[in-house]
């Protein structure tokens, strides 16, 4: 993998662990976990010893992933549900370089600025439900990771969901 992709790939396994980690924590979560709150994170440590947050963040995904799913549909990519060989990319990024949960910020404010930083810069209109953000293939874009992080940033202080979601590559 080249250093952009790997940068590309860390930055979109960051995105998906505060939003994965936001969706639960929300006054009206948008998937009912707690996988990746303390008390879900010490319960992890329990069972899986060595990878408590990979483990939380695999299951907050199938949460999520099941509730994108509902809303745009399984044949539809989205933030938890990409092509395999961007989840073997994620799973081979948690297991080489590991996740901390100091990689979490602990209140709402915190992950909602989290997302900010990502999509810095970035203006999109407001709005709620499945939204359409193009091919898949530009999804390590980094100014697509942007509006992603911009997407969901928006939606919590909109307090609203959005389900920003790809189409399949077209033939070339």
């Amino acid at each position: 993998m080249t250093t952009v992709t790997t940068t590309a790939i860390q930055q979109l396994l960051r995105i998906r662990l505060v939003v994965a980690a936001l969706g639960e924590r929300l006054p009206k979560p948008w998937w009912r976990s707690q996988f990746l709150t303390s008390t879900g994170l010490r319960y992890m440590a329990r069972i899986f010893p060595r990878r408590p947050l990979a483990a939380a963040l695999e299951s907050v995904t199938v949460a999520a992933r099941r509730e994108h799913d509902a809303n745009v549909g399984a044949q539809s990519y989205h933030l938890f549900r990409l092509p395999s060989q961007l989840e073997d990319q994620l799973a081979e990024t948690i297991r080489d370089s590991g996740l901390d949960a100091s990689d979490l910020p602990d209140s709402t404010e915190g992950l909602t600025g989290a997302l900010a930083q990502f999509g810095s810069g970035i203006s999109l209109s407001s709005g709620s439900g499945p939204k359409s953000l193009g091919c898949i293939k530009e999804v390590l874009n980094p100014t697509t990771l942007g509006r992603i992080a911009k997407l969901y940033a928006t939606a919590v202080q909109q307090e609203t969901r959005i389900y920003p979601y790809f189409d399949e590559a077209g033939d070339d």
